[in-house]
């Protein structure tokens, strides 16, 4: 399994619900965020420093953690969270969340650590490669057995705007990229129908299944419309680059007419053994 945009591997941790083995799955992506708990979960220890000129509170708090690679994770995440509200308006309530996030640095970074240990010991055997996700896909999905789950960025410069400030803290590897945009899906799914591998995409959308829109031989498998936010909501599709097994199926009504449910490859007969199995919410939304 591949997933080029790992995020916060929340892909990968329901995979292994669904009973992937942790060491078939290969993960990758370009932030500092994703590359310290992916280096974190491989006990890979990598080489970041601070960049001169950074202010001395913020090196107090995570100079000490820059050592084993699970520590050097909780560093990079405390100061990311810590910049999130250093980029924002400087009002006297963003202060006070900064001021505390300083004094209680060492109960929050106990927790951090706590949370990626849980991520090590679960994911532990994951691959991680800090890189573009063109370049993931251009080397994981020639073989048909592999399965890709791809949810790129939809809007222009998410990267840049969600981890705002980091660059002027940091010292690291960074891959270099290029800032995946509305207009690269056509090369992005001309791509993938290419490739042996079984790709499956998240796609949001306003309107119909979009699988149409990028031609043969994509299909849609999934749409779900959040019922609590109207009719106006958008519809989450996941489309895929061939018909892997059957599946067509909706959550709640998309357009007129009923969902259809086609989960079974033959006939149910008294003979069929059916069964039913409970997942988290998290889980049954992927």
């Amino acid at each position: 399994m591949v997933i080029p945009c790992t995020g916060s591997f929340s892909l990968a941790w329901t995979a292994l619900a669904a009973g992937v083995p942790a060491q078939n799955i290969v993960a990758g992506d370009i932030s500092l965020y994703s590359t310290a708990l992916g280096q974190a979960i491989m006990g890979v220890r990598w080489p970041i420093t601070f960049k001169p000129n950074v202010p001395e509170e913020y090196q107090t708090v995570v100079s000490p953690l820059l050592g084993d690679p699970i520590t050097q994770a909780v560093g990079v995440l405390w100061m990311i969270r810590y910049l999130q509200y250093v980029k924002k308006r400087d009002t006297a309530f963003l202060k006070a969340k900064r001021r505390e996030l300083l004094l209680n640095s060492t109960a929050y970074t106990d927790q951090l650590q706590e949370g990626i240990e849980t991520m090590v010991k679960a994911l532990h055997g994951l691959t991680y490669v800090a890189r573009d996700m063109w370049e993931t896909m251009s080397t994981e999905l020639e073989q048909p057995g592999t399965v890709n789950l791809i949810n790129p960025p939809r809007y222009s410069g998410g990267y840049s705007r969600m981890f705002a400030g980091v660059e002027d803290i940091f010292e690291w590897d960074e891959p270099k990229v290029s800032q995946f945009e509305e207009k690269d899906y056509p090369r992005l799914m001309d791509m993938l129908k290419e490739k042996p591998a079984l790709s499956l995409m998240y796609y949001a959308t306003q309107g119909e299944d979009p699988s149409p829109l990028w031609g043969n031989p994509w299909k849609a498998l999934f749409a779900d419309r959040p019922a609590k936010l109207g009719a106006a909501a958008a519809i989450n599709w996941i489309i895929a680059n061939r018909d892997p097994i059957g599946i067509e199926a909706n959550r709640g009504r998309i357009n007129e007419g009923k969902a259809k449910f086609r989960f079974f490859d033959g006939v149910v007969t008294e003979k069929s053994d059916l069964r039913a199995v409970t997942v988290q919410r998290e889980v049954g939304e992927y």
